[in-house]
């Protein structure tokens, strides 16, 4: 017979966190520190990475024990065979004959209550208190006095250090052996236990915290042997292939050409929704969320009102049920509905005005500063899961602009970083001929300039081949311009003189004219702004392109860039 019992289900526990949790870790030092991947994942293992919160760990807890037991039997081994008692017994003697004959020395040279204070500083084990005390005493004797308390109390100390190793040594280990133990002996034993006992600490906390890269390995070797720490090794490289399956498995994590992991597209397009979701907790209260078109017209997304049915209207739109109640009303009740033109409904449609947008990413080397680039790319990756979610008709371009310009996408936004200042020098004035391939082979070009004018044509040319009316580009820095071309000339000039500004507004003109509204979010504190012209040049700026200007803080660039992108968007759809 069959019995069935039957009791309350508990769900089963869940890990603290999981392998994407790991990950959205490692991206976010990524972005905040400027570092790779790998070496995010390194510097969390080495804070301590619990893999047994989240993978299914076997026979590391076992593997453990069993060295620390080790660990333990060496160490009562050691107990079992010194004298160390005999040891201390012995040194005590000597430093307490020394201190006997210091006394004596200081009584004779009548240097008043010095003795007191060195019984004082050797019942305190006070080594720095008996240097003191020397300097003290050689200035208070005279020449012949004070040469012999020096030496005597220099006897002392050096007497006095060793003892003192040893005297903590046989408090912290209970000796019980018999053979015999020199003072060089003991102290390098204290090494070798403290030693032991360091390598069970950080067992115990490679089980405890996963932090298996704090256990030295060749230090196991040295104690227990070379089988054992191949078996730590061992356990340790397969809980890193498990590990390294479970983030490949995500879809979130990829080897490179050299075997290194890097983050896939799917992993910034993610954490763009994160980041996403975020910036629109912070605008909620705002009044800011996701809009609607208030004119109707052909599009893609149905809303609730319907209209009769006009020549030309998708027939993909008609409101069946309107449609049926309509011939039901003007022919009553009954079988076959008899449906005639004028009985059909369709379902009114949002207005579709479809955008291209070019994002300008400052990558010169003043916006490593005050978390102005990771605010950047946090921005960069929420506008793109906006679109993305929102308004997948509308295209996003990424150009990160320094000395030069480049075309990035999504995927290469997390591995962005800031061009790192090379020159020193309160003023650098270079002109660099561009033509020849190999003309610059072997020199240096710095590259944490800031070329608006380089970054402002390379989005113009993208915008170009979009066949929309509506193109914008967002551009985030955090100054003016200090570099650009003239023909195959790259010229960079700090401070921007009014050359470089004339150059870069040419090509604000060329945008103007092209219809391409620029947003500028200028992210420059008092310390980096106003001191070279840079007001005038936005002001030129706005006043061509009829554009906006923005003075957003690094940490709220993200709310500013998205409410202008919205509003800008929803007048769009109201045209």
């Amino acid at each position: 017979m069959i019995v069935h019992r039957y009791s309350e289900y508990h769900e089963p526990e869940k890990p603290p966190f999981t392998v994407e949790d790991v990950i959205k870790a490692i991206t976010e030092m990524m972005m905040r520190a400027s570092m790779s991947f790998q070496e995010a994942l390194q510097h969390l293992m080495r804070q301590g990475l619990s893999f047994r919160s989240f993978l299914q760990i076997n026979g590391l807890d076992e593997l453990i024990d069993k060295l620390v037991s080790q660990l333990e039997e060496l160490k009562q081994k050691e107990r079992e065979r010194w004298d160390v008692n005999s040891l201390v017994e012995k040194k005590s003697k000597e430093t307490q004959a020394l201190q006997d004959e210091l006394s004596k020395l200081l009584k004779q040279a009548k240097a008043g209550d010095a003795e007191g204070m060195l019984r004082q500083m050797l019942k305190d084990k006070n080594l720095y208190g008996l240097y003191k005390l020397k300097w003290m005493l050689t200035r208070k004797l005279g020449d012949k006095q004070a040469g012999k308390v020096e030496d005597q109390l220099e006897k002392l100390t050096r007497a006095l250090e060793p003892l003192l190793s040893v005297q903590d040594l046989a408090k912290q280990q209970a000796f019980t052996g018999e053979e015999p133990i020199s003072l060089p002996q003991a102290l390098s034993l204290k090494e070798r236990l403290e030693a032991i006992d360091q390598l069970m600490a950080d067992l115990r906390t490679a089980l405890e915290n996963g932090d298996l890269e704090s256990v030295n390995q060749k230090a196991l070797e040295q104690m227990l042997g070379q089988a054992a720490a191949q078996a730590f090794g061992d356990k340790k490289d397969e809980i890193m292939s498990q590990f390294e399956q479970a983030m490949e498995g995500t879809g979130l994590v990829e080897r490179d050409e050299d075997g290194l992991f890097k983050l896939t597209p799917g992993a910034a397009r993610k954490l763009g929704e994160y980041f996403l979701s975020s910036v629109f907790s912070l605008l909620k209260s705002d009044g800011v969320g996701k809009h609607a078109a208030t004119l109707a017209g052909e599009g893609a997304v149905e809303t609730v009102s319907t209209r009769p049915l006009q020549y030309g209207d998708s027939i993909t739109h008609i409101d069946m049920s309107g449609t049926f109640m309509n011939a039901l009303v003007r022919e009553g009740p009954g079988f076959p509905i008899k449906v005639r033109y004028d009985d059909f409904m369709v379902h009114e449609t949002k207005g579709a005005a479809r955008t291209a947008v070019v994002m300008m990413l400052d990558m010169s080397g003043s916006m490593a500063r005050f978390g102005r680039f990771y605010n950047a790319r946090k921005i960069a990756m929420a506008l793109d899961a906006l679109i993305r979610s929102q308004y997948p008709d509308d295209r996003l371009h990424f150009v990160g602009f320094y000395t030069m310009a480049k075309r990035y996408q999504i995927g290469d936004i997390l591995n962005l970083q800031p061009k790192p200042v090379t020159f020193g020098g309160s003023t650098v004035r270079l002109r660099l001929d561009m033509s020849q391939p190999n003309a610059l082979k072997g020199k240096r070009v710095p590259e944490y300039f800031t070329n608006i004018q380089k970054g402002l044509e390379l989005s113009r040319l993208l915008l170009a081949n979009e066949d929309t009316t509506n193109k914008s580009i967002i551009m985030i820095t955090d100054g003016a311009p200090t570099a650009y071309y003239e023909g195959s000339f790259l010229n960079l000039c700090y401070p921007p003189d009014d050359r470089t500004f004339a150059v870069t507004l040419r090509e604000v003109e060329k945008c103007t004219q092209d219809k391409i509204v620029i947003s500028t979010f200028m992210m420059a504190s008092d310390w980096d702004f106003g001191y070279h012209g840079e007001g005038e040049f936005l002001s030129k700026l706005v006043k061509l392109n009829k554009g906006r200007v923005f003075y957003p803080k690094p940490d709220s660039l993200t709310q500013y860039v998205m409410v202008d992108f919205l509003s800008e968007k929803r007048k769009l759809l109201q045209i």
